[in-house]
Order: C-alpha cells, then structure tokens, then sequence
C-alpha cells in the first residue's frame, strides 16, 4: 500500500510541475517548488499512515 501512495503522489507532483512549466505566463521558483512538493508527500504519508492504522482491526 505504501508503494502506491508514494507513486500516486511522485507522479502527481510530476504531473503538477509539467503543467506549471506549460503555462508561460505563471513564474515559480523551482526551490519553493520542491519545498512545497515535499511538504505536501509528507503530509499525504501522514495522512493515510493514520488511515491505515485506523482500518486496521484492533486485537
């Protein structure tokens, strides 16, 4: 399950940045970018860690 989600959001942020870069108009810095980027998988890890532990059926 961990692979999944981890893929899930590698291709996501990919996704996102291909799409930033598409558009000429919008400037991003690649740093804030990636800090953002990072922040964002931690956050999404977190959250179905804790979704994950929440299904799971108590002993």
């Amino acid at each position: 399950m961990f692979g999944t989600i981890f893929w899930g959001a590698l291709l996501l942020v990919i996704a996102f940045i291909v799409g930033i870069r598409a558009v000429p108009a919008v400037s991003i810095d690649p740093t804030v970018l990636l800090i953002g980027a990072v922040v964002a998988l931690g956050c999404l890890l977190v959250v179905a860690g804790v979704a994950a532990a929440l299904r799971r059926p108590r002993r």
